[in-house]
């Protein structure tokens, strides 16, 4: 990714670089259907963001449930 201003502000660089000597860096989202493996949805998403505010509005009949055993959330599609 080009060390632009704008992808700077946008993406953000990791918090171990000093300001103005990095490359701004990106993490990649992807939603997959589970029976298929196909790719529904990929987007780059800014370094310091949560998954779930990234793609909320693509959860139209995902349900989530948290499992006993584990810390953990799992999302689970309604069938």
């Amino acid at each position: 990714m080009p060390d632009e201003p704008e992808l700077q502000r946008h993406f953000g660089q990791p918090g171990n670089q000093k300001k103005g000597c990095g490359f701004p860096v990106a993490k990649w989202l992807a939603m997959f259907d589970p029976t298929t493996g196909m790719l529904l949805r990929s987007i780059p998403a800014p370094l310091r963001s949560h998954e779930m505010s990234q793609v909320a509005g693509d959860l139209a009949g995902v349900g989530t449930r948290r499992p006993r055993a584990r810390g953990s959330w799992v999302l689970l599609l309604r069938p």
